[in-house]
Formats: C-alpha cells, structure tokens, sequence
C-alpha cells in the first residue's frame, strides 16, 4: 500500500509544481502577497509529507535498518527534516490565510504570527528539556508529535471559522471565495489527518485522496475565485487605465473582452463559452493582440498590461 500512495505522492508533486508554476507568475503580474505565500505553502505542505512517506517506506522496507531505531543518528536526522517543513508548512498557513482575510490589519497578522512562532519555540523547549533530563533521543519524538498536534489545531480551528464565518469579507464575492477555500481545505486536511486514527489500508487511501483534493482544488480554486474575485479592475482608476491602454494599442472592442477575461485567469475554452465565439475566433484575437503589444505569450501581455498600469498610477515624486 505505501508503494501506491508515493505513487498517488509523485502525482500530487506534479500537481504542486503546476499549482506552484501557476501562482508564481500571477504573482509576477499581480503582486498580490497571498500568492507569494500560497507557492511556499504548496511546497512546504508537500515537502512535508514526502518526508514522512520516505520515513514510513523505509520504516516498512528497512525494518532492521537505522532508520528505524529512536536512538540512531540517522532517524533524528529524518524526524528533524520532517518537523522543520512541518514549521514552514505551519507558518505559511497562517500567513496565507490571514493574508487571504483582508480585514485583517497589518499589526494583527504580525502578532498571529509571533504567537504562532512562540508556541512552536516552546514545544521546541520540551523537547529539548526531554533530552537534557532524560539523556535520549526520544525528545525528537515527543517534538514531532507536538508539531503534528500544533498543526491540526491550526489548520483545522482556522478552517472552521472560514467555513462557519457569517462574514469574511464586506465583499460578498470575496467571502464566498474566502467559504470554498474553506470547505476544500477542510475537507482536505480532514481526509490527511485520519491517516493515523483508521486501519492501514484505509487509512492510506484517505490520506491519498485528501492529497489529491488539496493539490487539484487549490489549483481549480485559484482560476476558478481567486483570480475573479481577488483581483479586480472595476474600479474607478483602473476602468480609466483600461480606456488609456486601449486606446493607446487601438485595441478593438472584442479584443477589449477578450484581454480583460484573460487578466481574471481564463482559459481560452472559457472566454470562447463565455463570449459565444468559435475556438478558432479566440485564437486569432489573441494573436492580434500579441501583434499590438509585441509580445509573445499572455504571461507576457498580463505582465506589460500591469506594468503599464503600475506606471501609470504611480505618485510623482
């Protein structure tokens, strides 16, 4: 069985290397701090769990090894690894979500996270405390076992309050988005975390799927809330940009529709259903307008559309 759940693993990192990908260059264009979060997230929450598939495989497959013995170098070493991107995977937990709930202010997020970081000091501390009375190696045991302890209550209170919340966001669209990351987390989480409390081959097959829902929808959740909800260009300032850019491109009024469904993360399968136009017809807009802004990919075009704005909005020193 855990030679199919690191197989069910290798799909889930290919998974987190698009999702990853994907985050980094909207991150590029956008400069939104969630998605610079969101990508070291990814990699820690996965980092995190190949580390403990490799301990486990070798625990199974090695039964006789180091790896398998709390006193030897070798497993202190593993557990340390796997505690400390247990950490970055705590951390940027936090740190995304809180930057996911905007109404929290600055000062707030800063003492969440010290609080955070305090606590997993102290668990730190007994450990260490373990060490020095006990003079064993058990110490990175109970260390670990407080860290998967720290982490389920964080993960899973959090999560509570975005699904049972009745306000997130004074943005009715963003709250929403706010609940199906959420419920998706949630349930994802749930699913990893009964890994340890049911039979193995159960127990395998929920972790399997929990790791497929939190890599799969959080890549479906960013193109399908983030992108829409999160950034917005109906504002005042940005409409009158629009208009400048436009103009300044002779960009036609189709190629206009086209270009700012593109800037909310659509496919183009999504602007052809969403416009009623052919595939093809979506296509050729899309080269016209690589043509007038001399680009040669939509990373390209987003990235020159935000820069130009960004110039454009910036105060005269």
């Amino acid at each position: 069985m855990i030679h199919l759940l690191l197989l069910i693993y290798l799909i889930c990192l290919i998974l987190v290397t698009l999702a990853a990908s994907y985050s980094q260059q909207y991150y590029k264009i956008y400069k939104n701090p969630f998605l610079h979060s969101f990508v070291r997230y990814l990699i820690f929450l996965n980092l995190t769990i190949f580390l403990y598939l490799l301990v486990k495989y070798l625990w199974i497959n090695f039964p006789e090894s180091q790896f398998t013995d709390p006193q030897s170098t070798s497993y202190t070493i593993f557990l340390l690894l796997v505690s400390f991107a247990f950490i970055g995977w705590i951390y940027f937990f936090i740190r995304m979500s809180l930057e996911l709930v905007e109404k929290v202010m600055t000062q707030n997020k800063k003492i969440l996270l010290k609080a955070g970081i305090s606590i997993i000091c102290i668990n730190y501390l007994i450990g260490l405390t373990i060490l020095l009375v006990e003079g064993s190696n058990y110490w990175i045991i109970f260390t670990y076992r407080g860290l998967m302890l720290i982490s389920g209550l964080v993960f899973l209170t959090t999560l509570i309050i975005f699904v049972f919340q009745k306000r997130l966001s004074q943005n009715n669209q963003k709250h929403k988005s706010i609940k199906a990351w959420g419920w998706i987390s949630l349930v994802g989480y749930i699913l990893v975390y009964t890994f340890s409390y049911l039979p193995e081959p159960i127990g395998l097959f929920t972790t399997s799927a929990g790791l497929l829902l939190l890599n799969i929808g959080h890549i479906i959740w960013l193109r399908t809330y983030f992108l829409r909800h999160y950034v917005s260009f109906s504002d005042e300032p940005n409409q009158q940009f629009l208009e400048s850019f436009f103009q300044q491109y002779q960009i036609s009024n189709r190629e206009q529709e086209i270009l700012q469904l593109l800037m909310q993360g659509k496919s183009n399968k999504e602007i052809e259903s969403s416009l009623y136009i052919s595939y093809n017809t979506v296509k050729n807009h899309i080269y016209n307008l690589y043509q007038k802004l001399g680009v040669n990919s939509r990373w390209q075009m987003l990235h020159l559309v935000m820069k130009e704005r960004d110039q454009q909005t910036k105060p005269a020193t």
